[in-house]
This record gives C-alpha cells, structure tokens and sequence, in this order.
C-alpha cells in the first residue's frame, strides 16, 4: 500500500469512528486479502476439485451489500466459487456495492475454466480492473492442468485481448498430476489431495500476525462464502466451511470486535 492510501485509510478511520449526536459510529475494518464466494455451481466436475460437488446456491446481493459497509480498503479481493464465470451478476454486484460504499479496492484475482466467456463476463472484467486502485497485481488466470476440459481456441483468443489474463501454469512449468493438489473436497475423496490447509496457524501464535488494530493482514484471508459467513482461510471444501472453528462469524456481524473474539478463542484453544 502507498503511503498516500496510507494516510487516506487513517483518515477515513478517524471520520468512520468519530460520534454523530454522542452516537459513536462502526470503526470500519481495512482487509489486506479478501475472498468473496459468488457462487458454488460450477459448469465441470473436476476430480481435483477442493470445493466438493457443487451446489445451486449463489450469495445473496444482501450480503455482498453488508460486508462492503462495513469495510473501508480492500488490498487484493479474489472473487471465485464455484466457476465465477456462470455469475457474473454477482461481480456486477461486488462492483456496485464497492462504489456504493466507496471502498477502494487495489487489485483483484479470477481463476476461471474458461469453458464458456461470454461478453458479458468480459465486460464485467473491464469494470472490475478499471474501478481497482492498483492493477499492477491484477490478475486472471485460465486452467490449463490436466484436470481440466482443454479450452477452445475462441475463448482463449476473447480473453486475450487483456493483458493481466494468462494461463495458470506456463509453458516452462506444468505441475504433475498429485504434485500440488489440497487435501479437500473431491481430491480428498478421490485419494489425491497431498497438501492439507491449516488455516491459522498455532505454532508460535502472535495475533498482531494476524490483525493490527483495524487491518486484518494477509496472513488471515478473510472469505466471504455463499452462505454470508466470515471464514478464516479460503482453502476449504463447502463441507469444511461449516465447521465452527472456521467461522469467524455472520457478515452482518463482521466487525473489528469479531475478529478480535475469534482470535481470542483460536489463542484460548491453541
């Protein structure tokens, strides 16, 4: 972050705490790496997926609408699923409730099959890297693993034209199948998932690791899932989702006091 959002971040946080009639209003939180779960249905069945057999559930725009008012600065927002491509309603949808809120966002991330790109998932793409601050680490990625469908030409000639897409893995490097996949979801059912996702971790556990005053730092990504919960990681499988030490709490809940009780329970259990 430049010192110029530096100083913006402070300033707003002076204005969004100061008291209106005696009546202190929300601190707002500033979050260095924020995921948002748009949708959980998906147009491929990936034996590697982490995610799980997918759902027909999207997350509602009430959420999506909550969770921006309560935040000021988002460093890097990575929108997925699910297959963000099948909603793009819903990235119409972050976008419009960033503005809405005027929270500034630096960069964003979308890992896409690109099995179907529409012009309207296009558009949405523009908008998304015309209202982020700091597109130097923008970035959409296309599978190109062995797990997944190869693309068609056609799409991979439409999501050309931008310069922050590329496939996923270079030419120079091409994982192995059993080389890199998360013990979750459909891996872990199929036997293949060789890395497991811990979360926060309690070796050495110093919360200012984690959280600083309003930040909430890279090092707890913050995710937003389809159901309106606050999850501590992004790795999970749907099913994991619902374990209660992942929750953080209810977006409409999402506050500096929140995360501060979650941490305090995960020090308390460490």
């Amino acid at each position: 972050m430049t010192n110029v959002k530096r100083f913006a971040n402070m300033f707003s946080k002076v204005r969004e705490t100061s008291t209106t009639k005696g009546v202190k209003t929300m601190e707002k939180l500033t979050i260095d790496n924020a995921m948002i779960e748009i949708t959980r249905r998906c147009n491929m069945t990936c034996e590697h997926c982490l995610r799980g057999d997918m759902q027909n559930k999207e997350i509602s725009d009430a959420h999506i609408d909550e969770f921006f008012s309560r935040v000021s600065y988002i460093g890097n927002l990575t929108i997925t699923g699910g297959e963000p491509s099948i909603a793009v309603h819903k990235i119409n949808a972050i976008i419009d409730a960033a503005k809405r809120h005027g929270v500034d966002i630096g960069s964003f991330y979308i890992a896409t099959n690109a099995k179907v790109v529409s012009d309207e998932f296009l558009i949405a793409l523009v908008r998304l890297h015309c209202y982020c601050s700091d597109n130097e680490a923008s970035a959409v990625n296309y599978s190109n693993d062995y797990y997944h469908d190869p693309m068609r030409d056609e799409n991979i000639k439409r999501l050309s034209v931008f310069s922050f897409v590329s496939p996923k893995y270079s030419e120079d490097y091409m994982p192995e199948m059993g080389e890199y996949e998360i013990n979750e979801g459909r891996a872990k059912e199929n036997g293949i998932g060789i890395r497991d996702e811990k979360g926060i971790s309690k070796r050495n556990f110093d919360r200012e690791n984690y959280m600083y005053e309003s930040t909430i730092t890279s090092e707890l990504e913050v995710y937003l899932n389809a159901k309106g919960n606050i999850i501590a990681g992004c790795d999970w499988s749907f099913k994991s989702q619902d374990r209660k030490s992942l929750i953080i709490c209810k977006v409409g809940e999402m506050s500096v006091e929140a995360f501060e009780k979650y941490l305090d329970r995960f020090e308390k259990n460490a």
